[in-house]
């Protein structure tokens, strides 16, 4: 039999006059816009309600979010593109006219200037040499000292409250990498190809690592490594410890490996080049987990904020491979890769670099605010977007996947009640699932509602433990007794295992590991053995992927009327979820002339029948869903 996936998507603003289109795509509420009549490369920081920034035109900005205005304004004469740094009261920043700057971050007033060194670069142009200069270091702070990079090629060490410097390292090219700073290191890449790892009280080098390429972009720390990229073509990930390679990623056709990484969740996010795309890896081994195209350069650093990361596209003319138009935008994308919304700023008509957004988006409240190339501040009311995969396993068995979770309930069973006449898997998905072959790898909870075989198999479920070696079981004694009988080794699955004992009908359970959090109830059942476990269920509630989730055999009309979906094993006039998934036909005239009312108001699925269409809905509450049969 064919098993079938659902995929259900929702995008949920205050006004919900939404388009949602084949790919799920909402689009965020403009909430105000402010021009500063600059270009602004340089990445702001938040501080309650001030925002700190430089731009193009010299000027540092103190811009007030609440009001949106300017508060104050520094000048230096010329472009600033380094990161505003905030400690305590006082605002940092670098200027291309060679200076570190310390002001008072409530009036603007300079506290005192560190000369870095003379500043040149060359902007990104149409005709070579293809230097792409575009960045400044920005400032970091660490045990007491400032930290930042300089056009001379050196790292300083600066002192916060004076000013002065404390050290200096020479590298042999630009370093326009931000430093990052890590257990009493610094690490730093430069235009030399070669990324420092330094002693951060003395300066002393501690090793180097050579990447064969221009290091642009800034490390990032990530499960015990450095990751960052070069112009060699590669991105690296190297042990902190000892500067050795751990894994590397090569871009076949050349891109420059030029975002600065971020880590999330054991994953590293990281834009590209050339390669228009954004990239995750596993954070451990290197393996891709799944790219984004943006069809423009993407060179800012990802921003990862709620359920969604924020990557942009920047795009120039003429660009230099024939046949290839740069797309510009910031564009949220969903954790598992999906395009949630783009915003596009305006066109740049007499620059080579036509527009785009190069700083990383900030939230504040309930704004996302965007700072593009072309000068304007943006502030939007992002849409806020949530899918999970459901996939059908034949009798009651369910497979959900949401970000960083995927979910088996009640799989795999050995046996089913025929009167039901529900699908089951076929020989060939159960030895998926019992090996960890994709799509059924990586599974992270397992629920078990009750023992009938109809739910559950010992050594198919030991098989899946084997296999998923981070697996957590919820289930109750019965479960985890039939399978401790199927091995000598329980002891060493015992910790991930879960008993669930309630003793009452009426009583609630809450249980959370792995990251979730699950409301466990208890409701009776009938049996066909005299055995306690055997006489009731359990039924499992929990949040993933923004819905509310409730997988239930035997329910009752209140605990289903917050519900967003509901899996359940037969429609009921009882059930009043805002969508439901059923499984199990009925016998019963009454109960299935309810479905078919169910099917018509178009908020049920009914998966006993494999070829079954599925369509596309919104709930009365203002969600949409999409709904794909695969």
């Amino acid at each position: 039999m064919r098993f079938i996936a659902l995929r259900l998507s929702a995008c949920l603003m205050l006004a919900f006059s939404l388009a949602f289109s084949q790919q799920g795509f909402c689009e965020p509420k403009l909430q105000w816009q402010t021009d500063i009549g600059a270009g602004l490369w340089a990445p702001a920081t938040i501080k309650q309600s001030l925002m700190y920034f430089g731009a193009d035109n010299g000027k540092f900005y103190a811009f007030d979010l609440e009001k949106q205005k300017v508060v104050w304004t520094f000048p230096t004469g010329a472009a600033i593109r380094s990161e505003a740094l905030v400690v305590g009261g006082v605002a940092y920043f670098a200027s291309d006219n060679g200076y570190l700057y310390a002001l008072d971050r409530f009036s603007g007033k300079g506290l005192w200037r560190y000369h870095l060194g003379e500043n040149k670069r060359r902007l990104p142009a149409a005709d070579a040499p293809y230097d792409y200069d575009y960045l400044h270091s920005s400032p970091q702070y660490y045990q007491g000292s400032i930290f930042i990079g300089s056009d001379s090629g050196h790292l300083h060490a600066v002192d916060v409250k004076t000013g002065k410097a404390r050290w200096r390292f020479k590298t042999k090219g630009k370093v326009r990498s931000t430093p990052l700073l890590h257990n009493n290191r610094v690490f730093v890449g430069s235009w030399d190809g070669k990324l420092y790892a330094l002693d951060t009280s003395s300066g002393k080098k501690l090793w180097t690592f050579d990447a064969g390429g221009i290091i642009q972009d800034s490390p990032a720390q990530c499960e015990g490594n450095i990751v960052f990229g070069s112009r060699s073509t590669n991105f690296y990930a190297l042990d902190a410890m000892s500067g050795k390679e751990v894994w590397r990623y090569h871009h076949e056709h050349g891109s420059w490996a030029e975002s600065s990484p971020v880590c999330f969740q054991k994953q590293v996010y990281v834009g590209s080049s050339d390669a228009l795309k954004l990239f995750v890896f596993d954070a451990a081994s290197g393996k891709l987990q799944w790219s984004f195209k943006t069809g423009g350069w993407s060179w800012s650093r990802p921003a990862i904020i709620d359920s969604s990361v924020y990557i942009s596209g920047i795009s120039a003319s003429p660009y230099y491979f024939e046949g290839v138009t740069l797309v510009n935008g910031l564009y949220a994308v969903s954790l598992q890769g999906e395009q949630q919304w783009r915003f596009k700023p305006k066109t740049l008509d007499d620059s080579y670099v036509t527009g785009g957004v190069f700083n990383p988006p900030l939230k504040y409240k309930n704004s996302l605010i965007v700072m593009s190339i072309d000068g304007v501040i943006t502030a939007l009311e992002p849409a806020v977007s949530y899918s999970s995969d459901i996939t059908y396993l034949g009798s009651a068995g369910y497979m959900l996947k949401s970000g960083k979770h995927k979910i088996l309930i009640d799989a795999p069973y050995s046996d089913y009640v025929a009167r039901f006449e529900v699908p089951v898997a076929s020989k060939t998905v159960m030895e998926k699932l019992t090996s960890g072959t994709a799509p059924f790898e990586n599974i992270s909870h397992i629920l078990i509602s009750h023992s009938h075989p109809g739910h559950f198999d010992a050594k198919a479920l030991l098989k899946v433990l084997s296999s998923n070696k981070n697996a957590l079981l919820f289930a109750n004694g019965t479960v985890a007794k039939a399978l401790q009988k199927q091995t000598a080794h329980f002891a060493g699955l015992s910790e991930r295992i879960r008993v669930i004992n309630i003793e009452k009908d009426s009583e609630t359970e809450q249980v959370q590991a792995g990251g979730l959090k699950l409301d466990v109830s208890r409701s009776a059942h009938w049996s066909r053995e005299n055995s306690i476990d055997e006489a009731y269920i359990y039924n499992f509630q929990f949040q993933l992927g923004g819905f509310s989730y409730l997988y239930g055999l035997a329910l009752e009309k209140d605990n289903t009327a917050d519900v967003d979906i509901l899996i359940a094993p037969q429609a009921g006039e009882h059930l009043q979820a805002k969508y439901t998934i059923v499984s199990h036909k009925s016998g019963d005239d009454k109960i299935a002339a309810l479905a078919e009312e169910l099917r018509n108001k178009g908020n049920v699925s009914f998966l006993h029948r494999p070829m079954e269409a599925i369509s596309l809905i919104k709930n009365g509450d203002g969600r949409v869903l999409r709904i794909k049969a695969e």
